[in-house]
């Protein structure tokens, strides 16, 4: 028996994992919408000499 617990660990592990996942991604999306902020990426030029 205690050589399948790890096994049956990782198992749910995983499907507590695919359970959770997306609801893990709807609530940084609505976080990010109710702050009203998004990520910005800023690009510099390169200034000729």
């Amino acid at each position: 028996m205690m050589e399948s617990f790890p096994g049956l660990l990782l198992v749910a592990m995983i499907i507590l994992t695919l359970i959770l996942l997306p609801y893990l991604n709807d609530d940084r999306a609505r976080s990010s919408e109710r702050t009203g902020r998004t990520e910005e990426l800023h690009i510099k030029q390169k200034r000729k000499q």
